[in-house]
């Protein structure tokens, strides 16, 4: 069996705090901050780039007055017959 170094948060808490100090909390804290803000910029850029490429985000072949103009015409050849 292996030996238990810590017994729950508050002992962990309290041996971290004797043996490394208040450094010892916080190390690898930078990191994840820099791994949180590669993050942040990214997925949104990538998330934005996806719909963008989707008709339901804008990106439609026709432009609004090809649009206008066809249903016009459906409207006045539905008119004339």
């Amino acid at each position: 069996m292996i030996p238990m170094r810590y017994l729950g948060p508050v002992h962990t808490l309290g041996l971290m705090w004797r043996e490394e100090g208040m450094r010892g909390l916080y190390r690898g804290y930078s990191a994840y901050l820099l791994a949180t803000a590669i993050y942040i910029a990214i997925i949104p850029l990538f998330a934005e780039f996806c719909a963008m490429s989707t008709p339901i985000g804008g990106n439609y072949e026709d432009s609004s007055d090809t649009m206008v103009a066809s249903y016009i015409r459906k409207q006045h050849k539905n008119e004339s017959d």
